[in-house]
């Protein structure tokens, strides 16, 4: 069953938006950025989303309707790109404290 409802959050530590991802890279975690939790959701029902860092090193995968939650090591970054055609995703961005 997949359920696709948006993330929002109010606080200060936490970043929370829904956009849209074309074919080609999207950066969320800009280069340089602190240590950064992330939780990613792929609304999209047919396309998979790549995450891979900001020098195009392929890290994950998000199939249709799925998430992931991971930690964006210090300096690296992380952009998402769409395989097909453009996806809708929700994000929430967690600085680590």
């Amino acid at each position: 069953k997949t359920i696709l409802d948006t993330v929002n959050f109010d606080n200060t530590e936490v970043e929370s938006k829904t956009i849209s991802i074309p074919t080609s890279a999207t950066e969320i975690i800009a280069t340089g950025a602190a240590d950064t939790y992330i939780f990613i959701q792929n609304t999209d029902l047919v396309n998979f989303i790549v995450v891979q860092t900001v020098a195009n090193y392929n890290y994950a995968k998000i199939f249709p309707g799925a998430f992931i939650f991971l930690c964006c090591d210090d300096g690296i970054g992380l952009e998402l790109v769409s395989n097909t055609a453009a996806c809708v995703v929700n994000y929430a961005k967690f600085k680590k404290v």
